[in-house]
């Protein structure tokens, strides 16, 4: 048995600048080390993080709680890491980056100790795995919402290329995303277009339809060698108060707004992924929408944030039929493990994905082609912080 010797942690930045925390395993012979990310949009389930310093300081706490077990032993790791937690719903106590932090550098470690890569690992870890062979990269051109300082309020305008050779589909994404520059400068003032959280493009406009119409545009004068869909992360809770949904200075309910995705497919037949279409609490709208038949894959996010107990809540009022996975939005390697487990065995699609405060590190990478997940969402192909993913699965698969 190869055990935990040391825990540490220090404060670094991720790609908003923000502090977050890193945390290292340390075994006799090897280490493994995660920084935690962090949302700007995020479920009202889930798992809290503390604040940096308080972090660190609750790491230090509890070492002498972690040191000495085995550093395969995940789930034996998590599970004390619940405990040290007091079982509370969503880490309140202990921390949610501070159990992800030790929960994912223990995972880095076990797999540097037996030899092999983190994705391996992770495929031995005995959930289902998904039938692709490799995950579809689902790539935000276009941010909004909470993740840009104006434009439209639909968070992200996606496309997802229609392959699973990885260095194919990032080559067509960089096509399109060049393609799309140059029609944005067109179209607005270059001083007008900036860059939102997640390396898309910031437009000058509140339209919900222009960005989607720009992009379909892209595409279509695009060189690129197989079909392309697009995809959207509405983020409805972002919009939603007691009244209904707040677009286009119009107040909206439910029926309303599927009457609006209604007309957007139309406008932009590509369209064909819809991510959080309904506010977290809205299991009607999400219902109502799968039930018009607007998208191919209709996508749970804050509805289910990783969670195994909402995701079989979805799949019993046929809510979803793909769900994103964030592991720091439920805390541990393994409860992410299991909520995919659950996912693949009921023939729900995952989506792998990063979040808005991100960092270099590329831990979702290898969790999605372990798994055999069905896309990875990184953010635009060649931003700071997000490419780092993408090379890594290039990497990985080649």
């Amino acid at each position: 048995m190869s055990e935990i010797k040391n825990l540490s942690s220090r404060i670094v930045k991720n790609s908003r600048g923000d502090d977050t925390i890193e945390v290292t395993v340390l075994t006799t012979s090897h280490s493994g080390s995660f920084s935690v990310p962090s949302g700007a949009s995020t479920g009202s389930k889930e798992v809290i993080d503390l604040p940096v310093e308080v972090a660190l300081k609750h790491i230090e706490d509890i070492e002498d709680k972690i040191v000495g077990m085995s550093v395969t032993a995940q789930t034996d790791i998590d599970q004390r890491l619940h405990e040290l937690d007091g079982h509370t719903d969503n880490f309140s106590s202990l921390g949610g980056n501070v159990a992800l932090g030790i929960s994912a550098a223990a995972a880095v470690a076990a797999a540097a100790e037996q030899e092999i890569p983190l994705w391996q690992y992770f495929r031995k870890a005995g959930a289902a795995i998904g039938n692709t062979s490799a995950p579809r990269l689902v790539v935000n051109l276009v941010n909004g919402g909470k993740h840009a300082k104006r434009g439209s309020p639909i968070q992200e305008h996606q496309i997802i290329p229609d392959t699973t050779n990885v260095a194919e589909a990032l080559e067509m994404a960089i096509k399109v995303q060049t393609s799309l520059r140059q029609l944005a400068e067109k179209r607005f003032d270059i001083e007008e277009i900036g860059i939102g959280d997640e390396g898309g493009l910031e437009l000058p406009t509140t339209s919900i339809q222009e960005p989607f119409q720009l992009i379909q545009s892209a595409i279509a004068i695009s060189d690129v060698s197989k079909p392309i869909t697009m995809g959207t992360d509405v983020a409805a809770s972002s919009f939603y108060s007691e009244e209904g949904y707040c677009l286009s200075d119009s107040i909206l309910d439910t029926e309303s707004l599927v009457g609006v995705y209604k007309d957007l497919s139309e406008i932009c037949p590509l369209l064909r992924w819809f991510e959080d279409p309904f506010a977290e609490s809205d299991w009607e709208g999400f219902v109502d929408f799968g039930n018009a038949n607007i998208a191919d894959l209709t996508i749970g996010d804050d509805l289910t944030v990783t969670d195994v107990a909402l995701l079989e809540k979805a799949i019993q009022q046929q809510a979803v039929n793909a769900l994103i996975i964030k592991p720091n939005q439920i805390g541990t390697i393994s409860d992410t493990l299991n909520t995919i487990d659950y996912a693949h065995r009921h023939n729900i699609r995952c989506i792998v994905s990063h979040r808005s405060g991100e960092t270099e590190d590329t831990l979702i990478t290898d969790l999605a082609y372990g798994l055999q997940c069905y896309g990875l969402k990184a953010g635009a192909p060649n931003a700071p912080f997000r490419q780092e993913k993408y090379n890594r699965l290039v990497q990985i698969a080649s």
